[in-house]
């Protein structure tokens, strides 16, 4: 996932994303290239010394958006991940957050700035598949291409394709087909 989203460079072969190489890009041309990337952490990084709306705002806010768009642009994000009633409230701690909430609120930083791609990195496990299914359809309808990194055959519903890396370090890549598909989603839809 880190590689993916230009942190550091592969040991061996290629990372080509929106098809550049990685390995030929000048480093100044990184910054750039991250800012068309949404990388979500399993871990959260999220800004302990700042408030719920401040851990949102501030990736804007480096972009240069004013501050009345950065405002708007807070209470649409908060309302794609379900956290709706914490919109206009520019007052709440992170730490007060339940786990689910946090998780929720390190998603959405794939919604705010509106990126081309976004790299998941085991950063839906315990969401439950209504808040997973909203997530995914969403970036799906916003036109944002997804790397999933993830255990959970669950995520498979919502993927074309799968990669598969097994403990010696081999990879298949194949399509996800309907039979991986179709279970998953009479599960949805009985909820």
């Amino acid at each position: 996932a880190a590689a993916a989203a230009g942190f550091f460079l592969a040991r061996e072969g290629q990372v080509v994303v929106a098809g550049r190489n990685l390995d030929r890009l000048k480093r100044s041309s990184i910054p750039l290239l991250r800012r068309s990337i949404g990388v979500v952490w399993q871990d959260f990084k999220l800004l302990p010394a700042r408030t719920v709306f401040d851990n949102v705002a501030i990736s804007l806010e480096i972009l240069g958006m004013p501050r009345k768009q950065i405002n708007r642009r807070v209470e649409e994000v908060l309302e794609m991940v379900g956290l709706e009633e914490l919109a206009g409230r520019k007052d709440i701690d992170w730490g007060s957050l339940t786990f689910g909430e946090k998780q929720r609120l390190s998603l959405l930083r794939i919604f705010y700035h509106k990126p081309r791609y976004a790299v998941i990195d085991e950063a839906t496990a315990g969401l439950g598949l209504r808040t997973e299914r909203r997530i995914f359809e969403r970036c799906r309808a916003m036109g944002i291409a997804l790397v999933v990194v993830a255990q959970q055959r669950s995520l498979l519903q919502f993927c074309d394709s799968c990669l598969t890396l097994s403990g010696g370090g081999e990879w298949e890549q194949r399509p996800v087909d309907a039979a991986e598909r179709s279970p998953l989603l009479r599960a949805l839809s009985t909820e």
